[in-house]
């Protein structure tokens, strides 16, 4: 067995620190590697689908909570309303698969704004879902 490899297929990793060692699944190790990405390239909304993604696959569990979808979509949302149309639509997908609605906890001021001035300028159906959001912040 390889210095880097620990028992059952999990891979030893120093901290960034270098001062003590974590094992990480492969699986852990790839999730973390897909944030990483998307912290150098936030507003990629291919990025923040892929993270998102992941986050719903966690070794066959879905990990997601409510700060994720804005985790995930928070500046490709600041960006464009393709991103806006990410957010909500990840919000809502995790309304429907675990009750916790969006919570104005996980939204500040800047993105708010934005969600509400996108209003006018999204289709009908998107406009629905921006609202529907808004309302769970109320």
């Amino acid at each position: 067995m390889g210095v880097a490899e620990g028992f059952r297929g999990r891979q030893l990793s120093a901290d960034p620190l270098g001062s003590r060692a974590v094992y990480r699944t492969n699986h852990e190790r790839e999730l973390s590697e897909q944030r990483a990405a998307l912290e150098r390239d936030p507003e990629n909304l291919e990025l923040a689908n892929a993270y998102w993604r992941a986050l719903g696959n966690c070794r066959g569990h879905n990990v997601r909570n409510g700060s994720h979808p804005v985790e995930a979509f928070r500046r490709a949302a600041l960006a464009s309303a393709e991103g806006i149309i990410a957010l909500c639509r990840a919000s809502s997908e995790l309304f429907e698969q675990s009750g916790e609605a969006p919570s104005a906890r996980h939204f500040d001021e800047e993105l708010v704004s934005v969600l509400q001035a996108s209003l006018p300028a999204l289709s009908p159906e998107a406009a629905s879902e921006v609202r529907w959001v808004l309302s769970c912040l109320e």
